[in-house]
């Protein structure tokens, strides 16, 4: 495959600039930088940046992203670095660490090969209709190409390739290119799929220095999906967590109430949703969303959020200088700041669904529940102004 005319040339990233830029990248970064000599994993980076220099096509490849997009090409050094340093964390074998590492660094290759090698990829493994269709389809293609590309050129590296294929699936079935759910994702996949969803929050935060801001989300994932794996997560961020909380006051308790009030709403909405769409759930989106508002009314029920007497008594006690059990809110209020991401998952389902007569289903209770959820998503966190990493 032809990623550009680089690869027909001498001139590309080797070894000791990839290392180079491994360290300005985790340096430039303070809490990366911590939590790297924490582990003492600059060794370990310098033996897999010389031992991937062995593949001249894959670097060669690995240039171009660097050409083409500074912003994917920081995509890959987080990943690399973050999955790696999760693997080291459950103390997962060598072979683990190298496969997280490079499926990390390379996962987006297939993303900047030339649109020509794209189709015509693609029309050999699916068919020319796919080839044909779309430039969204075209890039939701990228884990295909690129995995195809690494185990044609990294033969030696164990399960780089099918991670990388992986590196975009979600817990429901509903990520692309295949259509495999938690069930069938191991450990590492999920490692890696975790880095993705953290990458893609940072860029919307404005960079990696905003890491800590996405403690609550990996939280609240802890207790969605994943278990193991967010937990891997939330214990290699350990070292730079605080656990100095003091809790929360009674006007905060009762923002917090408010809160609770609305996502009440919310649920009763959503469930409402999940039982119309019941016979309709053979389709790709339904069954996406009626399996997350499975997952949302499991949390609200084992963890009780949703309890009125819970934020009553916590708020009372608080007045009254007994802050354990405010503090134990906390938590909750963490849980709140990630709900958004959640919730929104639901409403890019429901957006697609709604106009599609092939679903016989009380438009109204749609239209509702997306009502109430944008009004509940500007309560629980206001939306933040994106900037350009």
């Amino acid at each position: 495959m032809t990623f550009s005319e680089h690869s027909t040339g001498d001139h590309y990233i080797n070894a000791a600039s990839l290392l180079i830029e491994f360290e300005h990248f985790i340096e430039s970064h303070p809490l990366l930088d911590q939590l790297n000599q924490r582990q003492q994993c600059w060794p370990l980076i310098v033996d897999l940046c010389q031992d991937l220099e062995q593949y001249s096509e894959v670097m060669r490849a690995l240039t171009v992203l660097h050409t083409r997009s500074q912003i994917d090409f920081e995509r890959g050094l987080f990943c690399a670095w973050s999955c790696m340093m999760v693997a080291r964390h459950c103390n997962l074998n060598l072979k683990h660490q190298r496969a997280l590492f490079y499926a990390g660094l390379l996962q987006d290759l297939g993303r900047h090969a030339v649109d020509a090698d794209v189709s015509g990829f693609i029309s050999r493994v699916n068919g020319p209709f796919i080839a044909q269709s779309s430039k969204q389809l075209q890039a939701d293609s990228h884990p295909l190409v690129s995995s195809i590309f690494l185990e044609s050129h990294m033969q030696r590296e164990e399960r780089v390739s099918e991670l990388v294929l992986h590196h975009h699936a979600r817990e429901d079935g509903t990520g692309f290119p295949q259509h495999v759910g938690e069930a069938q994702l191991d450990l590492d996949d999920q490692i890696l799929i975790i880095a993705n969803e953290t990458s893609d929050r940072l860029d919307k935060l404005g960079g990696h220095n905003q890491l800590l801001d996405c403690v609550a989300h990996i939280k609240l994932g802890s207790a969605l999906y994943f278990n193991r794996a967010h937990a891997a997560w939330l214990g290699m961020l350990s070292p730079v967590l605080d656990s100095s909380s003091t809790g929360l006051n009674a006007h905060q308790c009762q923002q917090l109430s408010n809160k609770r009030d609305s996502l009440e709403k919310v649920l009763s909405s959503l469930l409402a949703v999940s039982g119309e769409l019941l016979r309709y759930d053979f389709d790709l989106h339904v069954h996406g969303l009626r399996s997350s508002i499975q997952k949302l009314a499991r949390l609200f029920a084992e963890t009780g959020i949703l309890n009125k007497n819970l934020f009553q008594h916590t708020c009372e006690r608080g007045m009254q200088g007994e802050t354990d059990s405010c503090r134990a809110l906390g938590d909750v209020a963490d849980m709140f700041i990630a709900l958004p991401q959640t919730l929104e998952r639901c409403t890019v389902h429901m957006e697609y669904l709604l106009p599609r007569g092939e679903f016989d289903i009380n438009r109204t209770v749609l239209s509702e529940a997306l009502s109430r959820i944008h009004q509940c998503c500007d309560m629980l966190n206001p939306r933040r102004t994106s900037i350009f990493r």
